[in-house]
């Protein structure tokens, strides 16, 4: 890896590339190379603690025997599939907030069929514009 100020988590701030027309964007794609380093930096900084290691034990741990026993493998997806279930009911059955950007969205779609577009006709191709 390379190294960065800012301490073990590669801190840094993200750094301008090019100028002009394209600077904007390849500004954008310097700071989501950077956020993607230092995100992996912290993941890694992350996995070495302590707490985290024996977390990451016992979830093995558990995985194994879940895969040992078919009673606890059907448990677990019955589990999954009643949380899908409860997720879809909840968003079914759940009223939009008056604030939800989708029905402005919806609305001006709308708004925008119904509306009569006029476009000149278009010239065939090899013929010259009518000015």
């Amino acid at each position: 890896g390379s190294s960065s100020s800012g301490g073990p988590l590669g801190g840094g701030q993200p750094h301008a590339v090019g100028g002009g027309a394209g600077g904007g964007v390849a500004l954008v794609f310097g700071s989501v190379v950077w956020l993607r380093r230092r995100c992996w930096r912290t993941f890694v900084a992350c996995r070495k603690q302590r707490a985290t290691q024996s977390m990451e034990r016992q979830l093995r741990t558990f995985t194994r025997r879940m895969l040992q026993s078919p009673v606890l493998l059907w448990l677990f997806y019955v589990h999954v599939l009643m949380l899908w279930f409860l997720e879809g009911w909840r968003q079914a059955v759940s009223q939009t907030l008056p604030m939800d950007p989708t029905g402005t969205v919806i609305s001006q779609a709308d708004v925008s069929v119904a509306a009569p577009v006029s476009l000149p006709p278009m010239p065939l191709l090899g013929s010259t514009p009518h000015v």
